[in-house]
């Protein structure tokens, strides 16, 4: 799984990378964080590190 973020009406947000395109996380599920570095602290895996 890949992640990212994005900006979205000069907000940041995070997103997961998909074939055909990025899901928003915020919008999928909004109760996840919108920071990448804190959404990494919360699946406990350190940036840079995929599952």
């Amino acid at each position: 799984m890949r992640r990212c973020t994005f900006r979205h009406e000069n907000a940041a947000r995070t997103g997961v990378v998909t074939d055909v395109g990025v899901v928003d996380l915020a919008a999928a599920a909004p109760e996840l964080p919108c920071e990448m570095s804190a959404l990494a602290k919360l699946l406990g895996r350190p940036l840079g590190v995929s599952a």
